[in-house]
Order: structure tokens, then sequence, then C-alpha cells
């Protein structure tokens, strides 16, 4: 998807939808519950997260950086603007993907679909 923000940069300009939310993933800063190797992956934390890595890793992928003491790494001087690093505001309108539930995240109840429901669904839109 980052890749996808990046190649039509010009037509979004960094914008959130008025009317529906807009979406964001931290893959990168995650571990899995279950990881065979939690201490090779609390090095990748400590890494990624440190600025230099982490404004080489957001400047490729087109993101916000998580450590602010990224912005002075950056290349680009107005990366961090770009991409609205410092502003709360706009990140307070921002949801995380997580796992799909029957139950909605937003409050509307047991009306969404499951990840087995997404599943099924992608099965037959890919074929």
């Amino acid at each position: 998807f980052g890749s996808l923000v990046s190649l039509h940069e010009s037509l979004l300009a960094g914008a959130s939808p008025k009317y529906s939310v807009a979406m964001a993933f931290a893959f990168g800063l995650m571990i899995a519950a279950k990881a065979k190797n939690p201490n090779c992956a609390y090095l990748w934390m400590d890494y990624i997260i440190s600025p230099k890595a982490n404004a080489m890793a957001t400047e490729y992928f087109g993101e916000a950086p998580a450590n602010k003491l990224s912005c002075k790494e950056t290349k680009d001087p107005n990366h961090c603007t770009t991409f609205h690093a410092d502003d709360e505001n706009y990140f307070a309108d921002i949801w995380y993907w997580t796992t799909p539930t029957k139950e909605c995240l937003d409050g509307r109840g047991p009306i969404c679909v499951d990840y087995a429901g997404w599943t099924k669904a992608w099965t037959e839109l890919k074929g």
C-alpha cells in the first residue's frame, strides 16, 4: 500500500478522506505473540525504531516515522511535514489495521465481516 501511495503522491498529497476512515499499517513494528526468536525480534525493534533506520525505512515506504528524532535524519527535509509526523490531530482520525472481527471496532456492533469471511471473499475475488 505504501508503494501505491508513493506512486500517486502527487494526487493524494497526504490527504485524509473527509467521509471515511484513513487506515494505517505497522507490520514492521509488531512482534508475533508466539515468535520463535523473540530476542531477535526485540533486536529488530531496537534497530528499526532507531532514528537513522526509521528515517530510511519511512522515506522508502512513504510513511511517517515512529520516532520523532528520525525527522532530523531524513534526506528530504520536508518528509515529516509531508507525512504529518508531528500532527497529533491528523493521526487521531487514522485507524490501524486489525484482524477483521464480527464485532465492529467502531461501535456498530456485530455486523462486520470476520477474518474467515474476508478470506472467503478474497479467495472468490482472486479466483
